[in-house]
């Protein structure tokens, strides 16, 4: 809880920085850029359906929605918002989905294909959550190219942390994995979300051959109209359950010196260590 309290104070701090640059733009006659924040959620339980749709309802009364093939087509002056879910799961698909299609907002969901239809084996932090998940089957998978808010794309073959197998496994989890999803459904698979948030340069290069056209982190990240040529996007953490104040800063891209912060305190633990 104090952690969370912290980030949530030092991402208040960006929010104002931001704000007051904004002003100072426009005092001068500035025109605004265009930006946008990838969120991404997990589950979606029964329970926490209600609190999705109410978040839902706060990002299209301030931001825009848009697809996550669209990042590098930001309007001036415009924030957006892209909506992503990591692993497939059938909560999504039973109370995410719904409350997308209702307001005709967008969403990519990354898959496993190796897992479809079983429960999640891999470990994470968040295993409370995940207790009585499934990962959506093949027919529910299928069900998903009739609908054009949803995109699919591939979250490696069987979620392995791609830092801890060799460099042909690796290659398999993330070129197998499009090549399986492309089989499946029939169209073409242009996006990646590495599991744990867990890669290299290496694995960004494979990506790169196996003909990704992006690929994406669990860094936050303020994403400009200035991104031609951008293949690594940064993404946020957020939940049904997220405090009001936290959910909002997250949106407007508060909480991205977290990564600075995270190399920081790295460097200072080798120094101290060293």
């Amino acid at each position: 809880m104090l952690i969370r309290a912290i980030k949530l104070f030092g991402s208040l701090v960006v929010y104002l920085i931001d704000n007051i640059v904004k002003l100072t733009r426009n005092v001068f006659g500035k025109e605004q850029i265009g930006t946008c924040v990838v969120l991404y959620y997990h589950s979606i339980t029964n329970e926490q359906r209600a609190l999705f749709g109410y978040q839902l309802d706060l990002i299209l009364k301030r931001v825009k929605p848009l697809k996550t093939s669209k990042l590098c087509d930001l309007e001036l002056g415009t924030h957006h918002i892209a909506i992503t879910f990591d692993d497939g799961f059938v909560s999504v698909v039973q109370n995410a989905i719904p409350e997308l299609e209702a307001r005709n907002c967008p969403a990519t969901i990354f898959v496993p294909p190796a897992c479809l239809g079983g429960p999640p084996s891999w470990p994470d932090i968040y295993e409370r959550e995940k207790a009585n998940e499934v990962v959506m089957d093949i027919q529910t998978l299928l069900k998903t190219r009739n609908n054009d808010l949803i995109t699919i794309g591939s979250h490696s073959q069987s979620h392995l942390n791609l830092l801890r197998i060799g460099e042909a496994e690796a290659r398999e989890e993330i070129a197998g994995s499009k090549l399986r999803l492309e089989e499946l459904l029939k169209r073409q698979i242009a996006e990646l979300s590495f599991p744990f948030g867990a890669f290299n340069e290496n694995h960004v290069q494979m990506a790169k051959e196996a003909g990704y056209e992006r690929v994406f982190s669990v860094l936050p990240d303020l994403i400009t109209n200035n991104v031609k040529g951008k293949f690594v996007f940064g993404r946020v953490r957020v939940d049904p359950d997220d405090w009001p104040l936290e959910f909002r800063l997250k949106v407007y891209g508060a909480y991205r010196w977290l990564p600075l912060a995270f190399e920081l305190k790295r460097k200072m633990r080798k120094v101290i260590g060293g």
